[in-house]
């Protein structure tokens, strides 16, 4: 009986000296340090208290999964890692490079895992116009969703690029250049592209900036029948609070 006690009293001393092992070392990993490079957005970096930092690879941090590339640095937007597509914000603020998840919007959801799911674009008769275009996923027509976005001009049934004759949607050419729009490629971009156009949207209050993204990326896509839209790439930022700035670039242009 006594040996008995006594592998007990070992047991359980042993299961107190694995319990204060694994507290010291969530410390450890909770005492990191968040570093910041600049001047662009994204040029923050995590230390360990070690001194080494997480290289391309995800990495969880007080509860929040973040990705860092080669470098150290967050990625932050639309990125794809492993064939799956991501959302690692790119507001400005403690959000920033957070990945997103279990998310339903307009144009799209977020899984439990952090994966995206743009919604498949359908049309209900052959001679399609405007209204017939709907997501597959949700059934609401283009025409519905562009209209909560407060992104229909005043005929909608123009043709499908119609959607996008808009009250609050400016349209800036690459070589009518802006200070806030070179800033804004100076905090994105490592070689800012010399090629672009800009689409800049009033976000509506409790809409969501990706929504507004994917519709910029229909238009694009749907004016490429024209072939000045093809070979382009689609990327977006912040300015202000409410205001998005979509940038369309070619980034081949020679």
């Amino acid at each position: 009986m006594i040996g008995k006690q006594s592998r007990i009293s070992k047991h359980f001393l042993g299961m107190i000296l694995m319990l204060l092992m694994l507290a010291c070392m969530q410390i450890t990993v909770l005492g990191g340090t968040w570093k910041f490079d600049g001047p662009r957005i994204w040029e923050w970096w995590y230390v360990n208290d070690d001194g080494s930092y997480p290289r391309d690879t995800w990495s969880k941090i007080d509860g929040k999964w973040y990705h860092f590339d080669f470098e150290g640095y967050l990625d932050i937007g639309y990125q794809e890692f492993d064939g799956k597509n991501y959302l690692l914000d790119e507001r400005p603020g403690s959000t920033l490079g957070q990945m997103r998840e279990n998310e339903i919007h307009r144009t799209y959801r977020v899984g439990s895992d952090g994966e995206v799911h743009n919604y498949e674009i359908m049309f209900r008769h052959p001679e399609a116009d405007n209204e017939s275009y709907y997501f597959k996923e949700t059934g609401a027509s283009l025409v519905d969703v562009a209209k909560g976005l407060g992104l229909c001009g005043s005929n909608p049934a123009r043709g499908y690029e119609g959607l996008f004759e808009l009250a609050n949607l400016e349209y800036r050419a690459g070589f009518d250049k802006r200070a806030e729009d070179i800033e804004l490629m100076n905090q994105i971009f490592s070689n800012p592209p010399t090629h672009y156009e800009i689409l800049t949207f009033n976000v509506k209050e409790g809409e969501d900036f990706y929504d507004y993204l994917n519709f910029a990326k229909i238009y694009v896509s749907d004016c490429g029948r024209n072939m000045d839209y093809y070979y382009t790439n689609v990327t977006g930022g912040y300015i202000g609070q409410n205001r998005l700035k979509v940038i369309v670039y070619w980034p081949n242009w020679k």
